[in-house]
């Protein structure tokens, strides 16, 4: 049954022309700078941009944004066009109908991640200065940035169900994201601050490469303690989720 969620959950996403408009605009733009690199090749700025770690680092930061709108419309579309409810007639638990969106708002994130960073790298290897990352290293950031975006998507769902608000699912992570190391930083002079889930988003910092981490982990931090506080606060996240959207009534 929990695959016949997916099945339907992949069907909706695919149907959506918003889906396919980004995708082709980040592409587009993608190819833009490849382009503008290879005809303006003499211009110095061209010619000593680091183009690859440049538009992956764009295009997984944009598609953080992207995913926490998707998240966040998974559920407040469905209560909004009262469509909630045909879902809740079949013989499934409202855990399996949340989790099927969270597990597909994943996927579709992460094949958007992979592909577009992939593009990047292959144009990148046309423009003058060619690729300033290897493939293993855009694979890396790639994956270095998934916790991160897996991270608020799930915020923007446990608020979209928290709320049925849509814009205030949106905001919230947003903001999240962009004063989330704001907070930590002001915050580093106490012991506790090596808790707060927004010191953790980044496992890049336990890499030694300088190209994408330069192993600037602070200390105290270890990859055992990111990896149990993410599972914790994502888990916490889900079972909020879970636990609300069993008691909220559905009109």
């Amino acid at each position: 049954m929990f695959k016949n969620l997916l099945i339907n959950e992949w069907i909706k996403i695919s149907k959506r022309k918003s889906n396919r408009v980004f995708a082709i605009i980040m592409a587009a733009f993608i190819l833009l700078i490849g382009l503008l690199s290879v005809l303006f090749r003499h211009n110095t700025f061209f010619k000593e941009m680091p183009y690859t770690s440049l538009t992956v680092g764009i295009v997984l930061s944009v598609v953080q944004f992207y995913a926490i709108v998707i998240g966040a419309a998974v559920m407040s579309n469905e209560f909004k066009d009262s469509t909630m409810k045909h879902l809740l007639v079949k013989p499934v638990s409202r855990a399996s109908v949340l989790l099927s969106k969270l597990c597909m708002v994943i996927f579709v994130i992460i094949g958007l991640s992979v592909i577009l960073s992939l593009l990047s790298y292959l144009v990148g290897m046309i423009t003058p200065g060619g690729n300033d990352l290897t493939f293993v290293e855009v694979s890396k950031m790639v994956g270095y940035g998934l916790p991160s975006v897996i991270f608020f998507v799930t915020v923007a769902i446990f608020i979209s169900v928290l709320l049925k608000a849509p814009s205030l699912a949106i905001v919230i992570p947003i903001v999240g994201s962009f004063i989330g190391t704001t907070i930590t930083f002001m915050l580093a002079k106490y012991d506790f601050y090596k808790y707060i889930i927004f010191a953790h988003l980044d496992p890049s910092m336990y890499d030694s490469d300088k190209n994408i981490g330069g192993g600037q982990a602070p200390d105290g931090f270890t990859p055992g303690l990111t990896i149990v506080l993410y599972v914790v606060y994502c888990a916490a996240f889900i079972v909020l989720s879970v636990w609300v959207f069993r008691k909220k009534e559905i009109n």
